[in-house]
């Protein structure tokens, strides 16, 4: 039975991409295993943090969201920009990329948009 999941994130510098992240998360990593590795916990997964130069900017994380408008207007609290939102049958997204040029995606399903449609 799988417990849990880690995402993986490669950069090529480490304390920039630490720094970038925790204001991505709006916290410092929760722990520190090992030199080239952070990692931050959440109720449903992890993020992975691993100095490795050769797959920096390759890698692509989707993060899961209740409400993308609320999360895009927190990332600007913390100096982060998304990109524009787009909408498909699954999710409407919003991207925006770190240091590295790795994808960070924000998702939010499209069944939590139209309960929110239906309720305003």
């Amino acid at each position: 039975m799988i417990t849990k999941v880690y995402a993986v994130v490669s950069t090529s510098q480490l304390a920039r991409a630490h720094e970038w992240y925790a204001r991505l998360f709006g916290r410092s990593s929760d722990l520190h295993p090992m030199a080239e590795v952070h990692e931050w916990y959440f109720v449903n997964g992890a993020v992975q943090l691993v100095a490795d130069a050769e797959r920096a900017g390759r890698s692509m994380l989707t993060v899961i969201v209740s409400n993308l408008d609320a999360i895009r207007a927190e990332m600007q609290t913390r100096d982060l920009a998304l990109g524009p939102a787009a909408g498909g049958d699954f999710a409407t997204v919003a991207q925006i990329r770190d240091p590295d040029g790795n994808q960070i995606t924000f998702a939010e399903p499209a069944t939590l948009v139209q309960a929110q449609a239906q309720t305003a």
